[in-house]
């Protein structure tokens, strides 16, 4: 999942969705990919401490927790996009994995090499979008590389993508993350939306629709300038306006434009911090996949 995310370029036979990104390695399953939804928390909480941009959660439970949906609805209101696998229940899935069915989530869908959706790929209500999630070559913590299929491959890609955006305009929000994400999805043919969602990521249209949308919102601003400056009566002493442009709002009907006027991000450098997954604390609690 990192080396989906981040993996450097120089000489290797794979690149990551967004090479440089800074990631945080938060443990919370063990080598089966299983533990205590308690420890999913505690890596969740984690973030929201230490201020992560994205959080990628490739898992799934097998019941409901209000204690992580709680923490996630808080992690989102902190401004942290938060990208979950759907889940591999295939066709006869009767809904996605939590937390991706959680409305603060960006739910992935997994296709195959065809761009076809996987048949493994849960369907249900809450899908956002889909992503390649078979026969995913990735760097191993084993070292190499490895080849492995599933939603928790579809999600790393979305999740690089968001830092992707994140790094041309670093004030967007998680809802206009998705946003930019859903407008730019390719509906892939004869697939349902519980399938599917607005379709296949396209990393490159996201990008160019981030920063278009950036540029409108910074010409929105200076073009009101003037206007602004000519509705203020004379004043008996002698004014001298900024030149500085306060941050301005989301220019309208544009639905990533950046809230705040954005910093000039990192020509070489992805600025996004993303953690990949929740930290591990062994707690008494029961277990869940």
């Amino acid at each position: 999942m990192a080396g989906t995310v981040a993996a450097l370029c120089r000489g290797h036979i794979l690149c990551g969705t967004a090479p440089n990104t800074e990631l945080f390695a938060v443990k919370a399953l063990d080598e089966k990919g299983e533990g205590y939804v308690s420890d999913i928390v505690e890596g969740v909480e984690w973030c929201i401490r230490n201020r992560m941009d994205v959080i990628n959660l490739s898992l799934g439970l097998n019941g409901p927790s209000k204690l992580l949906r709680n923490t996630i609805r808080r992690a989102h209101r902190q401004g942290i996009t938060i990208v979950a696998s759907a889940g591999n229940n295939g066709k006869d899935a009767k809904a996605i994995d939590e937390p991706a069915s959680y409305p603060e989530v960006i739910a992935v869908a997994a296709t195959d090499r065809l761009n076809c959706i996987a048949a493994f790929s849960s369907r249900g209500k809450g899908i956002d979008v889909a992503a390649p999630g078979t026969n995913i070559v990735s760097t191993s913590y084993k070292g190499g590389f490895a080849e492995d299929s599933g939603t928790s491959m579809a999600a790393p890609h979305v999740s690089g993508t968001a830092a992707l955006m994140l790094a041309t305009c670093p004030d967007m929000m998680p809802d206009q993350i998705r946003s930019a994400l859903v407008h730019t999805s390719r509906q892939l043919r004869g697939k349902p939306v519980t399938a599917q969602g607005a379709g296949l990521i396209n990393a490159y249209r996201a990008v160019v629709y981030t920063v278009k949308a950036k540029h409108h919102a910074d010409e929105s601003v200076n073009s009101a300038l003037p206007a602004a400056l000519r509705s203020v009566r004379p004043a008996r002493k002698k004014l001298t306006p900024s030149r500085q442009p306060r941050p301005s709002a989301a220019a309208a009907g544009v639905p990533c434009a950046c809230q705040k006027a954005a910093r000039a991000a990192s020509g070489k450098q992805c600025s996004a911090n993303l953690a990949i997954n929740p930290i591990q604390h062994k707690l008494n609690k029961p277990r869940r996949r």
